[in-house]
């Protein structure tokens, strides 16, 4: 093949590439008009209602979580929720945002009785531009030694909805929502519906604890339950570790790990078995 022939298998190559680029674009682009962006527009219309609704009711959703570090913590859902939409042309993003208030009353008092409590406990609700410390004791320093705490101030919630032509599923990513932190949910377009819809606004509203996970009938959480208490009592009564659990091997006392405790006695020993 001389360097024409090799030239014009480069440039055949490159208008394939091209035209197959071309046909992937043209069916992202009929994906996002025919389904993406109506199942966003869906999600900003739902969220937009559920905010007008829940700005109008007098009681206030509540939720608990558990802050590591500090212990459990109670809250009252604001009624401020503002919603922000983003279309462009090849993706859409819509963001609810708001906050919750602590109930300090609700909340425990830790006791911190060493510098190292303190930092620990003060970093925990700091991380989350929370406060409560008091009586607190410092050194002469000024460094705090011992000090009181008890959860008080505000954190913020947010759900941001992310639908992208590139591809072709929509994310949903929940901050404080079901725990301090973010947990994410992604959805293709078809499964954007009333019922999910309604799911998620039943979790705003903490009316469940949870979204788009998928619960078991009791009927069979009940059969589940016997059966592993039967499978326990069978493999107890055999001495059989359950399913999962790696029984830890027996360690020897750290006095018997020592092994030059012994040098002494092999080195006599081998000395009788020499004569």
């Amino acid at each position: 093949m001389n360097l024409l022939q090799e030239l014009e298998k480069s440039v055949e190559q490159l208008r394939s590439e091209q035209a197959a680029q071309a046909v992937e674009h043209e069916r992202r682009a009929e994906v996002w008009r025919k389904e993406m962006a109506p199942a966003m527009h869906a999600v900003e219309d739902y969220l937009r209602q559920l905010m007008e609704r829940l700005s109008q009711i007098n009681e206030r959703p509540r939720l608990s979580f558990s802050l590591q570090g500090y212990g459990d913590i109670s809250a009252y859902i604001d009624r401020g929720y503002s919603l922000q939409s983003t279309p462009g042309a090849w993706q859409h993003e819509i963001t609810l945002s708001y906050s919750a208030e602590i109930i300090p009353e609700e909340c425990p008092v830790i006791a911190a009785n060493t510098m190292a409590a303190v930092r620990v406990v003060a970093a925990a609700l700091q991380q989350h531009r929370l406060g409560g410390m008091y009586n607190a004791r410092r050194n002469e320093n000024g460094e705090v030694v011992s000090a009181r705490f008890r959860a008080h101030g505000k954190f913020s919630m947010t759900l941001s909805v992310l639908g992208e032509a590139r591809t072709g599923q929509i994310l949903f990513t929940f901050t404080n929502h079901e725990g301090f932190g973010q947990t994410q949910r992604t959805f293709t377009p078809q499964q954007i519906n009333d019922e999910l819809l309604d799911q998620l606004g039943r979790f705003i509203a903490r009316d469940r604890l949870r979204f788009a996970i998928e619960s078991l009938p009791l009927e069979r959480l009940r059969a589940l339950r016997e059966r592993i208490e039967s499978e326990r009592a069978r493999r107890g009564r055999a001495g059989m570790p359950l399913p999962g659990l790696a029984q830890s091997p027996r360690r020897l006392p750290p006095w018997l790990q020592d092994r030059t405790l012994f040098a002494p006695l092999r080195q006599l020993v081998q000395r009788i078995a020499h004569r």
